[in-house]
């Protein structure tokens, strides 16, 4: 649990230091593995784009969303606050981040740019499932990056670690606490081998990012258990991440089984437009 580090004079932030690590291994595993997808050249980078606009806009959103009675009451101050107050207190109600938000913005971001480009349904199933993979690995590194800056944390427990002089997270300091981040990093983890695995043996073709939808909730459901920060909000007893998790698992586990009765022949209809030769590079 270190915010931050002294590097030429300069304070850096280890959690944008590990998310950048980790968009990079993304990034790096998605050209590996980008047979298939038709992506190549500037395509790559116009792809990340994408992705990283959605996941950064869908984050903050999200985190907004949960500070909604601060919003609430920023918005019903309008005319009484200044201009300089009222962007103020919205840099704090969207400052931070949430990665189902950011998960569900870059998932978006990837199906527009997919849309765009009017791939082919094989193109498109290639992508998605890389990409599925590509979401755990990320995460693996993001949750480093948690534990590291304090932002996220576990319950007391008498096996952890004990911090001290953390201004970000004052609440951590002299307090055992349960390395909740490192537990959902090593499994993240996991799940990214356990996806590569499916990936290279070619099961559930076009279906990873459901199977990952079955999976990662369940995981994040549970650890929530172990966290003990509160900021993310709750309703009955659950936390915000968890209803979501719920929702999350829901629709991939109906979209899973749908997609499993359907004849194993029937390919999904090509989109009525040009031939791909004209929209692929």
């Amino acid at each position: 649990m270190y915010p931050s580090i002294e590097l030429f004079g300069k304070t850096i932030g280890l959690y944008s230091v590990c998310a950048i690590i980790g968009m990079a291994a993304a990034v790096v595993f998605f050209i590996v593995r980008r047979s298939g997808t038709g992506l190549e050249g500037f395509d790559i980078p116009i792809f990340a784009l994408s992705v990283g606009a959605g996941l950064l806009v869908g984050g903050h959103l999200l985190y907004g969303i949960t500070n909604y009675s601060l919003l609430l009451r920023t918005l019903s101050a309008v005319g009484r606050i200044s201009t300089g107050t009222f962007f103020s207190a919205l840099g704090v109600i969207f400052g931070g981040s949430v990665f189902y938000g950011g998960m569900i913005g870059s998932v978006i971001g990837m199906e527009i740019y997919m849309k765009a480009r009017k791939l082919l349904p094989d193109r498109k199933s290639a992508i998605r499932d890389v990409y599925a993979c590509a979401i755990p690995l990320f995460h693996a590194f993001g949750r480093v990056g948690c534990f590291l800056g304090g932002c996220c944390y576990g319950i007391e427990s008498s096996f952890g670690f004990i911090v001290h002089g953390n201004e970000y997270s004052p609440e951590i300091n002299d307090v055992r606490r349960f390395p909740t981040p490192l537990l959902e990093s090593a499994l993240n983890v996991c799940l990214f081998i356990f996806l590569l695995i499916l990936l290279r043996r070619g099961k559930f073709r076009g279906s990873l990012l459901l199977v990952y939808g079955v999976t990662y909730p369940v995981i994040r459901f549970f650890d929530e258990f172990l966290r003990g920060d509160e900021i993310r909000g709750f309703i009955w007893k659950l936390s915000t991440s968890q209803w979501i998790s719920v929702v999350i698992f829901i629709i991939s586990l109906v979209l899973l089984i749908v997609k499993a009765r359907r004849p194993e022949n029937a390919p999904e209809a090509a989109p009525a437009t040009a031939p791909e030769t004209l929209t692929e590079t």
